[in-house]
């Protein structure tokens, strides 16, 4: 009777196990679907167009915008706050490079007080190039804004409640 019950309540087990992994599988699906969706979205148009035999030279600003923002959507998911993304791809038509970088795995995304003083400083660089890099814990601050504009390079410290640490 043990050999039985013990058989049974393995059996039971890598039964709930294979459960779980069938679910787990089937979430990690659905939200890598709903991320393709999301992209073809943002992609489509532009792609439309391009096989309309527009010029890319008329499509570059679009372009930039569109690549843009897929990378910065690979590389900082918890930052796509319309507050933030705006701004971007503003000045991204504009001219400005903007760069987005930041932990992926494991980091914390810094909170909503964070992200106002994170748009100021990107929609204020009207030439040149903007990197914001969110930091790894542990740090003092939890971001930081790199501006190289034709006067000269600036570097902000933010930290997580918004407030600037250090401007050099």
């Amino acid at each position: 009777l043990r050999r039985v019950v013990a058989r049974e309540r393995l059996h039971r087990t890598e039964a709930a196990h294979a459960a779980r992994q069938i679910r787990v599988a089937a979430e990690a699906a659905e939200a890598n679907r709903r991320e393709f969706a999301e992209i073809g979205r943002q992609a489509g148009p532009l792609l439309h167009r391009i096989a309309d035999g527009e010029r890319l030279e008329m499509l570059r600003p679009d372009l930039r915008v569109v690549e843009g923002a897929i990378r910065d959507r690979i590389r900082l998911p918890g930052l796509q706050q319309p507050i933030l993304t705006e701004a971007i791809a503003d000045r991204r038509r504009a001219g400005v490079h903007v760069l987005m970088l930041g932990e992926q795995e494991g980091g914390v995304l810094p909170g909503p007080d964070c992200v106002a003083p994170l748009r100021r400083l990107i929609a204020e660089t009207d030439a040149g190039r903007v990197s914001v890099r969110i930091l790894p814990p542990g740090r003092g601050a939890a971001a930081s804004v790199v501006q190289q504009r034709d006067d000269g390079v600036r570097r902000f410290m933010i930290g997580a409640d918004g407030t600037v640490l250090a401007r050099l």
